[in-house]
């Protein structure tokens, strides 16, 4: 990891900065990483990691992870943990790269160690440490398949649409540039072939690519987020589902330690959003059910968020008739 600053810092400030990164790397790579209260969750932001990996990997960015990555660290009053961002430099991506596959839609960019191992510059081991962890892949899932949906920033006709918007935005100022620069259907490093002939064949292009992109993820997504076996033993909320197996509806026995409201989500298997409801909990035992449920599906999973914005799932398995 490499320290950027705009201006002199002094040697207290170099050596608290080096110090958040040599806690996070140890806690990452310890026994215990898994841990939310020891482990790395315990010296990052979570979440700006997770956009930083969606970003990365719908643009599939050769660069991303490895070389062009920001982290920042605000005062700790202001917030203790170093957060990943903002992104930037996205040239090398959308499948503009004709080097180690990078036209590919078909392949995670954060494995770009196993594909170029001669690379001078490798992916840091933490993103695989991290992508092992059931919590960071359900705050994944949970973020990626929520923007996937109509209206949301992933969402594929929203994405169309806003690259058609540009592309007229664009359409007298890329005539004078093709005009001045004479490259069309020409090639420039590194631009993967074919190389269409025209501004319209480019901006058609994309759209495929992205298309197929984000197809491939919704398939591909990492599954195992179940956090069952690793929850903490000191947390004051706990979950149980029944009857498990189950045939149309199913009931959750919720015990918190005091009165809060929750919020919960009944998914399938591969992330789609079935229902979602708020519930006002008492102190102790509660009872909340999902009813008429028709969904497709043999497995579901339940996921329960307290006030605190801490996260539990279960699993469900569906019966036939």
């Amino acid at each position: 990891m490499f320290l950027s600053f705009t201006k002199t810092i002094t040697s207290t400030q170099k050596n608290y900065i080096k110090d958040v990164v040599r806690k996070f790397e140890d806690a990452v790579y310890g026994s215990n990483y898994k841990d939310p209260q020891t482990g790395y969750q315990k010296y990052i932001d979570v979440s700006s990691f997770v956009k930083m990996f969606i970003v990365n990997e719908v643009s599939r960015n050769i660069d991303g992870y490895r070389i062009s990555s920001y982290f920042y660290k605000d005062k700790d009053s202001k917030n203790p943990k170093l957060i990943a961002g903002p992104p930037w430099d996205y040239d090398i991506s959308y499948g503009n790269a004709d080097y180690c596959q990078g036209n590919r839609f078909d392949l995670w960019a954060y494995g770009f160690n196993s594909i170029c191992s001669g690379d001078y510059w490798q992916v840091p081991g933490f993103w695989d440490r991290m992508i092992s962890d059931p919590y960071f892949v359900g705050e994944l899932r949970a973020q990626y398949f929520d923007a996937r949906k109509p209206g949301g920033g992933l969402n594929d006709d929203h994405l169309m649409a806003e690259i058609d918007a540009y592309s007229k935005e664009l359409n007298e100022g890329q005539t004078r540039n093709f005009q001045k620069w004479k490259i069309l259907g020409q090639y420039v490093w590194p631009n993967p072939q074919p190389i269409p002939f025209s501004w319209l064949g480019e901006v058609n292009e994309l759209k495929t690519w992205l298309k197929d992109r984000l197809w491939w993820l919704d398939q591909n997504m990492p599954q195992e987020y179940i956090t069952l076996e690793n929850e903490p033993e000191n947390e004051n909320i706990s979950f149980k589902v029944f009857p498990n197996p189950f045939l149309d509806k199913l009931f959750l026995m919720i015990n918190v330690a005091e009165k809060q409201e929750v919020k919960l989500r009944l998914f399938t298997i591969d992330g789609k959003l079935i229902q979602e409801k708020p519930a006002l909990l008492n102190q102790g035992q509660n009872e909340i059910g999902f009813e008429g449920i028709t969904e497709t599906g043999n497995i579901f999973l339940i996921e329960m968020t307290s006030k605190y914005g801490i996260k539990k799932l279960q699993k469900a398995v569906r019966v036939n008739r």
